[in-house]
């Protein structure tokens, strides 16, 4: 698992549905914790990766966020989070 530190800068997101964050961005990578619905994390950037299929009730697509979520940083898919 990795952490930072909180920053001032961070882009407040929140999470859709209850949404896997994972190590690299990829349906395929390792789990590396829930993100609840509901809950916020930061936003790092965004990243054009590996595609995903019906997640957050979007049938297919690519883009994934890279995000700190309670001090896991890991990829979780665009679509499951918006800013807040």
């Amino acid at each position: 698992m990795t952490t930072v530190a909180a920053t001032a800068k961070c882009k407040s997101l929140r999470a859709l549905s209850n949404v896997n964050v994972r190590k690299s961005a990829s349906t395929k990578s390792t789990i590396l914790r829930l993100w609840y619905k509901g809950t916020k994390g930061c936003d790092i950037k965004g990243v054009d990766g590996g595609s995903y299929k019906n997640a957050c009730g979007i049938k297919s697509y690519h883009y994934w966020r890279k995000v700190n979520y309670r001090g896991t940083v890991g990829y979780m898919p665009n679509v499951c989070v918006k800013y807040s």
